[in-house]
């Protein structure tokens, strides 16, 4: 029984001994676990607020990035200062910053009684150099790290998270920035008084001075070997201006006599005899000498004839010659005396001398006996003035051919204007110009007639530099003055026979326009001396003509400072620089590339974000801000395709540049959503293969860059990029316009309504962009940073700095 118990005992204490072995090891166990659970729960909670410190930490340098005086955006320029070379450039590990510390983390752990110990890095990696001279960009990424770890608990865990984003950063300048307007195809628009073009330049500032572009690509073929564009200047718009006042040196405008208007630049005149290299048989066919001659013979022969009661019209030709032998056989008839009389002797001079069926009076005693006496006593007047008032520029919508004004068609001032059907009642200006040549219309680009479109600004005050083949024109009109004075005619070739006093009053003889390479006259012959009273244009010739061999930038005056292709400053006296004074787009040093070229180079690897469409990049990048849809621009943006509508779109935030590679553009009102001088927001918008189409919203103004260039060049102008109106009064586009070619009279709605303005202002933020404005350095560069992580990781324990 004792050994019973004694068992049982034995027993009992051997299960209480395992129970508390168990309980022990049970014990043991939780107490590992719950310790495990916690260092579990601490690095997660420190991953997750590793991950909230590199959120907080890519928000910094997203924000900073663009601000141009803080110094994460001045770590990210010196990239600029530091790569210089051209190709791809390889600059590793540089270090944006090391020391952030992410305080709305730490604010966020402390509220939750959670002490935490966290540091922030952002390093730099450049891998890439876009490797085009006109495109200054690079490729990179930016690795951030964040490390965090629990302050004051008793064994110190670190969390490391690191990811990856990717960066471009990009120079948004480009050489093209330097114009207010850049048209590359003729367009016949620039004279148009009824839709004007103005171009509000920079104000000039040293060396600082917008230019414009015209081209002629494109130009309407011609016989003309000078496919050039004409500006008419007009006194009204420009006579307050240093070239005008210098050119023409006058306080106020004169006339020719009272019978002419008040319109002259200038007005002169010249004693005929004076006059070298013109020779008398260029005279033989001057109308009022003939018509003085024919008067003289009517009068011999209505005398020989016994006719008391002149004719009311003179006879011409056969009949003028039946009258003259009719007459001359009375005379004969009644004896010897009466053949000796002077109007046998006109009569017997006309009829044995008269040529060409009588029409060439040239062997004609008579004739040439009043041509000298005309030579010895015209004088030679002319005066410049501009097509205003010379043409009725505003009473007919261009191209249609203008009718004279009334004062013009006076017997003196037909040179340019006279409709006659000797002219195909178009005047004798134009008339010239519509002659074929070869089997070619010689130029009917020349006479697109009207008031320059302004290049100056609305106040005249704004000087613009003029490239390309672009010359200003005004005209002159010029006659021989009449006179009255008595010549004793009528001897016969040895002297004998009756001399008759006759007073002859030629009327004035119109200088009519002809071509240089026209039969020679006295009208296209070079004179022996220079008609011009100034030192800056020539005028050699005695006809009625346009001078237009001035460059347009002579308007400027004696001196225009600006920068080269280099970069460098340079001045020139533009009146009397050879015009045209650029004859291409400015350009470096050695560089030979045509304007037909010119464009904005895409480097396709530097590009920010990508668009297969134009749907996809609107869904991506409008939203609501400020209550209205605003476009969101970051760096430079590709479309591949669509056209892109932003005509429901008003506003922008940011800058950047938009990329389109086929298809159209409709846009209305675009303004900035912020302050541009605070923020220096900027939008470019680039169409290789498309137009801008304006909503019908009037009026409209956008503040934006607006390139339109079909490249590589096509043949056909429909293919080419332009400005499509719907037929607003009125459109001011802020920033640039870039485009092939420019019509604001097109077919349909797609022109501006009559008396219409375009205007064009250059804006500083464009023109360049890393200026001072209004007391605010602006910065030419962007970076973007992408918005998706290329990598991700996190290391428990470890740390990279």
């Amino acid at each position: 029984m004792r050994r019973r118990r004694g068992f049982i005992l034995y027993i009992v204490l051997t299960v209480l001994f395992a129970l508390a072995i168990l309980a022990f090891a049970l014990n043991s166990f939780k107490s590992g676990a719950v310790v495990q659970l916690s260092r579990n729960i601490d690095q997660n909670r420190l991953a997750l607020l590793a991950q909230s410190a590199n959120a907080e930490a890519l928000a910094r340098l997203r924000t900073q990035a663009n601000n141009f005086d803080s110094d994460i955006s001045k770590a990210f320029r010196k990239i600029f200062e530091m790569n210089t070379t051209s190709g791809a450039e390889s600059l590793e590990n540089y270090v944006i910053f090391d020391d952030f510390v992410p305080e709305k983390t730490l604010e966020m752990s402390q509220e939750e009684g959670y002490p935490l110990d966290v540091k922030c890095k952002a390093v730099l990696n450049v891998y890439r150099k876009a490797p085009y001279k006109s495109v200054s960009a690079y490729n990179a990424y930016i690795d951030l790290y964040a490390q965090a770890n629990r302050d004051g608990s008793g064994e110190k865990i670190t969390i490391e998270v690191h990811e990856r984003r990717d960066v471009r950063i990009t120079d948004m300048r480009h050489y093209l920035d330097k114009y207010v307007l850049f048209v590359k195809n003729y367009s016949p628009d620039l004279n148009n008084p009824h839709r004007r073009i103005i171009i509000e330049g920079i104000p000039n500032s040293g060396s600082h001075i917008s230019r414009v572009y015209l081209g002629n690509n494109f130009y309407p073929d011609a016989a003309d070997p000078q496919k050039y564009i004409w500006l008419d200047i007009n006194y009204n718009d420009h006579n307050k201006l240093n070239g005008f006042k210098e050119i023409f040196k006058i306080s106020e405008l004169r006339q020719f006599s009272d019978k002419a208007e008040k319109v002259l630049f200038y007005s002169g005149n010249k004693v005929f005899k004076d006059f070298t290299n013109i020779t008398i048989d260029q005279f033989f066919q001057v109308a009022s000498v003939k018509h003085v001659y024919e008067n003289l013979v009517n009068d011999a022969s209505n005398a020989a004839n016994e006719v008391e009661t002149k004719p009311d019209k003179n006879l011409v030709g056969s009949n003028l010659n039946a009258h003259c032998v009719n007459g001359m056989n009375k005379l004969k008839s009644k004896g010897a005396n009466s053949s000796n009389s002077a109007a046998y002797s006109i009569c017997e001079d006309f009829v044995k001398n008269v040529k060409s069926n009588y029409s060439d009076y040239s062997q004609c005693r008579g004739f040439v006996q009043i041509l000298n006496n005309c030579i010895m006593n015209w004088k030679y007047r002319y005066g410049y003035l501009d097509a205003e008032n010379v043409w009725k520029i505003y009473e007919k919508e261009r191209p249609n051919i203008p009718d004279p004004k009334k004062w013009v068609n006076a017997q003196s001032y037909r040179g340019l204007s006279e409709i006659s059907d000797e002219f195909n009642k178009r005047g004798p200006y134009v008339n010239a110009y519509l002659k074929e040549k070869n089997g070619k219309i010689y130029n009917p680009e020349r006479f697109r007639i009207g008031r320059m479109f302004s290049l100056f600004g609305e106040d005249n005050k704004t000087n613009v530099l003029v490239e390309g083949p672009v010359f200003m024109r005004f005209f002159k009109i010029a006659f021989l003055d009449e006179f009255t004075d008595t010549i004793e005619i009528g001897a016969k070739s040895d002297g004998s026979g009756e001399m008759l006093k006759k007073q002859i009053n030629p009327e004035p003889v119109p200088m009519p326009t002809v071509r240089l390479d026209e039969d020679k006259s006295f009208l296209n012959t070079k004179l022996g001396s220079d008609l011009s009273p100034s030192l800056y244009y020539s005028d050699y010739y005695m006809m009625s003509c346009a001078i237009d061999t001035l460059s347009v930038n002579a308007l400027i005056g004696t001196n225009v400072s600006f920068y080269n292709g280099d970069g460098k400053s340079t001045s020139i006296n533009p009146i009397t620089t050879p015009a045209p004074t650029f004859l291409n787009a400015l350009q470096k040093t050695g560089a030979n590339v045509p304007a037909t070229s010119f464009s904005r180079l895409i480097d396709l690897q530097t590009v920010t974000y990508n668009y297969p469409e134009s749907a996809d990049f609107i869904k991506s990048r409008v939203a609501e801000y400020n209550g209205n849809k605003t476009l969101f621009v970051d760096g430079v943006m590709f479309i591949e395709k669509g056209d892109l509508d932003l005509s429901e779109i008003h506003y922008f935030y940011g800058k950047g540049l938009i990329y389109l590679r086929g298809g159209d553009c409709k846009i209305g009102n675009m303004q900035r959503a912020r302050n541009e001088i605070q923020t220096g927001d900027s939008m470019r918008i680039y169409l290789q293969h498309g137009d801008f189409r304006l909503t019908s919203e009037d009026p409209i103004i956008i503040e934006a860059s607006l390139g339109a260039f079909t490249y590589p060049m096509g043949s056909d102008l429909s293919s080419q990029g332009s400005l499509v109106f719907n037929g607003q009064s009125q459109v001011k586009i802020f920033g640039n316009l870039l485009v092939d070619y420019l019509y604001t009279q097109d077919t349909g709605s797609y022109g501006l309504k009559k008396d219409g303005k375009l205007i064009v202002q250059h804006d500083p933020f464009i023109y360049e962009p890393a200026a001072k404005i209004g007391g605010i350095q602006q910065d030419p560069y962007h970076v973007s940073i992408g918005p998706v992580r290329t990598s991700f990781a996190i290391n428990a324990g470890g740390k990279s700095f």
